[in-house]
């Protein structure tokens, strides 16, 4: 299951005889052994966990709730594909488990298939507008696909509902300090860490401002930090990265890369920061291979467009350097705005040295 396992174990229903699914009375030692499965898996008792949703569904063979349950422990125990399985039972029982859509949005969101997870997250806050799990995953997806004002509203909207989560406030700073709202964004890392010290995304909205004030040296010890509490997080390692390939620390931007690469083998942001690496140790075919396998399988990652292009002018092809630059310039979101005005300036500097 992703960092965020422990928020969505805490809000586990417990539900109750009358239920909406439920078309006859519970019994009621299925009850008691749902409880105490959920009791147990908050703890991180999984054998524990295991036992007692297990001991519910002998009661109640179709208890969604425990289901879903198990699948939790699937997750826990690194069985994704299990875990999967198990959250889509429970929806086929009560397809109004609000509690399955945000878990099967957070495995489609491991696996970076962000279409799948906004769906889920959208129906579980359909059923349930005030399920803050839902609405860290809806937030998260829009964050990651450059969507800063829907991603800035959905974690605001948390943070009023639960104003001492610690991973809403550190959400909130992580999209604030992407929208350049620098004094806004430290505010709301400095909230979440006097909630939990160890919160990984305030840590990496941290690292964010102090890379883009220009003290990428100082920004390696929170995106160090951020990696040290939330390890399954392959963003933060990829920040990691590219921080220490800037500081000229190679080696371990190419460890950092490797531990990102077995995590998610298909996440094409690994390759775009492979091939930027390899652009700083001088191997422009090498930043050039890797710059166009992004392309061909994440069509959508435009700033490989501009890695390519300088791949490409390293190696005096202008004319296919060119292209790429054209390319980026095009599809370069509103986000890009300083990349895409860096690439005009490329552009018109070839024009006046008679590039074509």
């Amino acid at each position: 299951m992703p960092a965020t396992r422990a928020v969505i174990v805490s809000l586990l229903t417990v539900f109750s005889i009358g239920c909406s699914h439920a078309q006859r009375p519970l019994h009621p030692k299925s009850i008691e052994y749902q409880r105490r499965g959920v009791e147990a898996l908050t703890q991180s008792e999984f054998d524990r966990a295991a036992g007692l949703f297990s001991l519910a569904l002998e009661y109640e063979p179709r208890l969604p709730e425990a289901h879903n349950g198990l699948g939790l422990v699937a997750g826990a125990r690194g069985d994704k594909v299990l875990a999967e399985t198990l959250f889509r039972r429970a929806l086929s029982m009560n397809p109004d488990l609000a509690e399955a859509h945000v878990n099967l949005g957070w495995i489609h969101f491991e696996r970076h298939d962000l279409s799948l997870a906004a769906q889920h997250f959208a129906q579980a806050l359909a059923i349930d507008p005030g399920f803050s799990a839902a609405r860290l995953g809806a937030g998260q997806v829009d964050l990651n696909r450059g969507r800063l004002e829907p991603a800035h509203w959905h974690f605001r909207k948390l943070v009023e509902v639960n104003p001492d989560d610690a991973h809403g406030h550190g959400a909130l700073a992580l999209v604030l300090a992407r929208m350049g709202r620098s004094a806004d964004a430290e505010a709301e890392a400095h909230r979440a860490l006097e909630i939990d010290s160890r919160q990984a995304l305030a840590l990496r909205a941290r690292g964010d401002l102090l890379l883009a004030g220009g003290h990428a040296r100082e920004a390696v010890e929170p995106y160090t930090r951020s990696v040290e509490s939330n390890p399954s997080d392959v963003d933060a390692r990829l920040s990691l990265a590219t921080v220490l390939i800037e500081t000229g620390d190679y080696a371990t931007a190419e460890s950092v890369l490797t531990r990102a690469r077995d995590a998610a083998p298909m996440r094409g942001e690994v390759g775009l920061v492979q091939a930027f690496l390899s652009l700083r140790r001088d191997d422009s075919r090498a930043a050039e291979q890797h710059a166009r396998t992004v392309l061909q399988n994440n069509p959508d990652l435009v700033l490989a467009q501009l890695v390519l292009a300088e791949a490409l002018l390293r190696q005096d092809r202008r004319r296919e350097g060119r292209a790429s630059l054209v390319s980026f310039i095009e599809s370069a979101p509103e986000t890009m705005a300083r990349q895409r005005e860096n690439a005009r300036s490329a552009l018109a500097a070839m024009d006046r040295d008679g590039g074509r």
